[in-house]
């Protein structure tokens, strides 16, 4: 006898796995945003950030037109990953290989007020969620 049901058990059991990933992934990258307010001292300033698996804490760093950030970058992952760092206008302005268990610094300044977004570029990363921004002020 031919069983011409749409779904047999299995078929059940490999839909709800299915649904249930999906749900944990969309759960995680609902997670709350952090927001860092770079202090308003002269000089440089340092900002401490931790790439875990698929994320960057802060998600997002509040600062002003001509601050120059002192980014200090812990990756806490097994994990190889990258902070990559666009200007407002779209242009790369630093790309800072972050090895598995080590810090890496690099220097930003933020010539222009507006949106300066960071991700990690490692395949599908910054779908998962480890991407942030820095919100550049006008004076």
């Amino acid at each position: 006898m031919n069983d011409k049901r749409p779904f047999s058990g299995l078929h059940f059991f490999a839909l709800l796995w299915m649904l249930f990933f999906s749900l944990s992934l969309l759960v995680g990258c609902a997670a709350k945003e952090t927001v860092y307010q770079v202090p308003s001292q002269s000089g440089e300033k340092e900002v401490k950030i931790i790439a875990t698996s698929f994320a960057f804490d802060p998600g997002k760093i509040k600062a002003r037109k001509g601050d120059v950030l002192l980014l200090r970058v812990e990756n806490k992952s097994g994990s190889m990953h990258n902070l990559t760092v666009k200007g407002p206008e779209g242009s790369l302005l630093l790309d800072l290989h972050l090895p598995p268990g080590e810090t890496t610094e690099g220097r930003l300044s933020l010539t222009r007020a507006g949106i300066y977004e960071y991700f990690c570029d490692k395949p599908f990363h910054t779908a998962f969620g480890m991407k942030g921004k820095i919100e550049a002020a006008t004076q």
